[in-house]
């Protein structure tokens, strides 16, 4: 009888090539639970909404060489669900990210404005098994990235059971 030959998956390789370091921004990992004391610890320079369980809090810290604007979300459970910067320089953030967590996965495009000017779009991408860390060139405005750092499963599911309320909501509502 012949041994038998192991032929991986596409999913083994996918979940095999995945990096299994936490990424985090200003020190803040998503699926924790001391977001809030370390968020609170941050220098900032001005600051809105209280972090805490269920809470969306922002402030502006030093990010890279200068100011930006982060946002850290957490759900009922207290478990951060995503962190948001926004303001800052996209080619120096994606010199500084590649050198923190390797070479991402990047996507080209182009986008255009309300006048019809294009635009090339730039996404950098870095999966673990569980976090999914982005940056884009132009966000809301062009000339305007942002760096996102979600948790998969936490952030699905938040989604969905907004989605649900939601639903239910308008149910009452017909």
């Amino acid at each position: 009888m012949k041994p038998a030959t192991f032929i991986p998956t596409a999913s083994a390789l996918m979940l095999a090539a995945a990096p299994a370091l936490a990424f985090d921004i200003k020190g803040i990992e998503v699926g924790k639970s001391d977001a809030c004391e370390r968020f609170n610890q941050l220098p900032s320079t001005a600051h809105r909404g209280t972090c805490g369980v269920g809470s969306v809090a922002f402030r502006q810290v030093p990010f890279l060489s200068g100011t930006s604007r982060l946002a850290v979300s957490m759900n009922n459970d207290g478990l951060v669900v995503s962190v948001l910067v926004e303001s800052f320089d996209f080619e120096e953030a994606l010199e500084a990210l590649t050198a923190k967590f390797g070479k991402p996965e990047i996507e080209e495009s182009v986008v255009h404005n309300r006048m019809g000017a294009a635009f090339k779009q730039v996404r950098a991408t870095w999966k673990s098994e569980t976090e999914l860390l982005y940056l884009v060139k132009h966000y809301d405005k062009i000339n305007e990235p942002v760096l996102y750092l979600r948790e998969n499963r936490l952030a699905d599911l938040d989604y969905d059971k907004r989605r649900e309320e939601k639903a239910a909501k308008n149910a009452a509502n017909l």
